[in-house]
């Protein structure tokens, strides 16, 4: 029986790079999914992630060594018919065109030594046995020093020669985008929806991802990301997961939620806490799921499957079951409102406009003159149209070119291409054919129709791309092109290919210092533009026109103030999350509550890093003991805080430098003074073991 392995990898805390908010998150839930819910074996998957080890969970730490090493044990356990799943959530970097994954351990400045080619990955995942293999790689980060790179492009050229189906996250010019109201990056989020949506075959979740990604984008206001996806056909209908090893009920489990109902508390588990960050994912569970030691994600029994019925995956889910998943709904925000707006104001103008006299004057030349027109035309052509009507020659042209539009608008699929039954039927009729040779004929009948499909489909796609290319719009010219059958990607597909990927390539580095510097302009006063709406919307009374889409837009301005204070937080910039999440609005009782924890959080941190600047003046050269009291003050920072780890490095440079003093009082022939000193090296050191094993040599007579 085949067997599957996921290899899962999830990085926030980076050692040179700004921490990102929920790779973890992704990478958890990933990997909990395809082993609790979709029965993929325990012991062929694997978690690298920085998360804490817990129980549950055998984590390992994704550094370059550990994820190489992992690379090769699960690939190497890998045969025919197997299926494979790698999942990457974290930096991706770039370096003379060459894309790369970065570890934990991944430096900016030396991205060939320290991160994992993206070319070795694929060579490696083309030359297993198997063909079922699925790469998802979430890597376009706008955050840090890696910005203004055109992560991707060489992933996309990579997938295509090796053939390995791969979804990305955005297109290259475009960045993935975090929130913290699905706990998760956007792609990420679509993909656990598909997944939970029986999603099962390789082009089905393709499919939709590509529809529900910006979707999602939207719904949270963030920008447009449109996956990419490079399917072979042949792959595209592969199962990745097994159907009958999803839980039943899973047919029933809808989207992730969107909102998150004020009902929900943040609930008491005796896990570890992974990361500041990441833990607040329990959040996205009712309290009926979650009990000491078990996070596991159980999915209610709600409405019919979104496949089965799809007017269900609208209706309103009840509240009362404390379940914090929700169907997506579009609120009606105050742009919509503001357009309405302006369309009343619009026609009332008009209105006015219409009265006026010279208005009428105009209006009335202007119908004689289309008169005219329209009397020689049908004076001068009706012959001609008429003949036309009668043999229907003049509208078979214009048949096709609507045909081929229409065909642009779709993605081609195998149903697509194919004839239907009708069209079939009188095909066939319209050729003789014999008892002898009936079924060749109706047989080679369906594949040129299905070739004339698929070449009006491509024709009207590449036709798409190059307009696209002539004004300038990369993104949608690539995902045009993208929809091109296989069998029809020629000279000219590929000579447009090109032209749209050097354009794209070359608009994201033109781009990139004017993008920053916007983003760096609106960061200050975002929260606080925020906060004045809210305060305009409470305006509107209970029982008032529009009052529910007001209080959604309080709701949804409030999660972007907190979103705002994270990632400034994130960032590093505690002050500016301290200022930004100190104007919260006290509308939403949940979301104020979590601003003021969030608060407390980060001025504990402040306090961190003050203890690190104290304890940064307190060693002195030569002096082992005050290398030593230098420690003993970093070991005051809390193991959760990001700061942590900066204190950790610290004191393993200072135990160095002790064990340093001590050998070179033992070269000196000083071995009482040089014991005296490396029994100052603090245990948990990485001078501790080198330093013990120095001391019983110096001891031995």
């Amino acid at each position: 029986m085949p067997n599957s392995w996921a290899i899962t990898i999830g990085i926030n805390q980076y050692r040179h790079l700004q921490p990102l908010m929920h790779a973890q998150n992704d990478a958890l839930f990933t990997h909990r999914f395809l082993t609790e819910e979709a029965g993929f074996r325990a012991d062929h998957c694997v978690l690298l992630s920085d998360l804490a080890t817990s129980v549950e969970h055998q984590v390992v730490y994704p550094d370059k060594l550990a994820l190489l090493e992992w690379l090769q044990t699960i690939t190497q356990q890998v045969n025919q018919g197997d299926r494979v799943i790698f999942f990457f959530s974290g930096y991706g970097a770039q370096a003379d065109g060459t894309d790369y994954l970065m570890p934990i351990d991944g430096d900016p400045g030396q991205i060939e030594n320290t991160g994992i080619a993206a070319a070795d990955l694929m060579a490696e995942l083309s030359n297993l046995p198997t063909d079922k293999t699925l790469l998802l790689l979430d890597i376009n980060r706008s955050q840090g020093s890696l910005s203004g790179q055109a992560i991707g492009q060489q992933v996309i050229d990579l997938a295509e020669k090796y053939e390995v189906a791969t979804l990305l996250s955005c297109q290259p010019e475009q960045y993935s985008h975090e929130t913290f109201g699905t706990r998760h990056g956007l792609f990420t989020a679509a993909l656990l929806e598909a997944w939970r949506q029986n999603c099962t075959t390789i082009g089905e979740i393709s499919d939709y991802l590509i529809q529900r990604l910006p979707e999602l984008c939207e719904h949270h206001w963030r920008p447009i990301q449109n996956p990419v996806s490079l399917i072979p056909a042949p792959l595209e209908t592969v199962t990745i997961l097994v159907e009958d090893a999803i839980a039943p009920d899973l047919e029933a489990f809808p989207p992730l939620a969107l909102e998150i109902p004020a009902a929900l508390k943040n609930p008491e588990t005796s896990e570890p806490i992974e990361s500041p960050y990441v833990n607040e994912y329990e959040d996205n569970l009712g309290s009926d799921d979650l009990d000491s030691g078990d996070l596991t994600l159980k999915p209610p029994s709600l409405q019919p499957s979104y496949r089965e019925d799809k007017e269900a995956y609208g209706e309103e889910v009840d509240r009362n079951t404390g379940n914090a998943i929700v169907p997506y709904r579009k609120p009606v925000n105050g742009a919509q409102m503001r357009n309405w707006g302006l369309l009343a104001l619009a026609v009332l103008v008009l209105g006015v406009l219409i009265k006026q006299p010279f208005i009428q004057v105009a209006w009335k030349d202007l119908s004689e003159k289309i008169s005219g027109v329209a009397s020689r035309a049908t004076g001068d052509g009706t012959g001609e149209g008429t003949a036309d009507e009668a043999t229907g020659t003049g509208s078979k042209d214009q048949l096709t070119s609507e045909a081929g539009a229409e065909a642009a608008k779709v993605t081609p699929t195998a149903e697509d291409a194919a004839p239907t039954s009708t069209d079939s039927v009188s095909d066939s009729a319209a050729v003789p054919t014999t008892n002898n040779n009936g079924a060749n004929t109706a047989a080679e009948t369906d594949s040129n129709a299905g070739l004339e499909a698929d070449q009006t489909t491509a024709k009207a796609l590449i036709a798409k791309a190059s307009a696209a290319l002539t004004n300038r719009q990369y993104s949608e010219a690539l995902i045009a092109l993208q929809r091109v059958p296989q069998s029809q990607r020629d000279n000219t597909f590929s000579s447009i290919l090109t032209k749209a990927r050097a354009g794209a390539a070359e608009a994201q580095q033109a781009n990139a210092s004017v993008l920053t510097e916007a983003r760096t302009a609106i960061q200050p006063i975002q929260a606080t533009q925020f906060t004045e709406a809210i305060a305009k919307a409470r305006r509107i009374q209970p029982g008032e026109p529009y009052y529910e889409a007001a209080q959604s837009d309080i709701r949804s301005w409030s999660q972007v103030i907190l979103d705002i204070a994270e990632g400034r937080a994130t960032s590093g910039n505690l002050e500016g999350a301290i200022a930004a999440a100190t104007i919260m609005p006290y509308d939403n009782k949940e979301l104020y509550q979590k601003a003021k924890d969030r608060i407390a959080f980060w001025q504990q941190r402040q306090n961190s890093r003050q203890i690190i600047v104290e304890a940064q003046a307190i060693p002195k050269s030569g002096q082992a003991s005050s290398y030593q009291e230098g420690i003993v003050r970093l070991r005051e920072i809390p193991i959760e805080h990001p700061e942590y780890e900066k204190a950790q490095r610290l004191a393993d440079d200072w135990s160095e430098r002790i064990f340093s003093i001590a050998q070179a009082r033992a070269a000196q022939g000083r071995q009482p003074a040089a014991i005296q000193a490396a029994i100052l090296v603090p245990a948990g050191t990485t001078a501790y073991e080198p330093a013990q094993q120095a001391i019983r040599r110096w001891q031995a007579p």
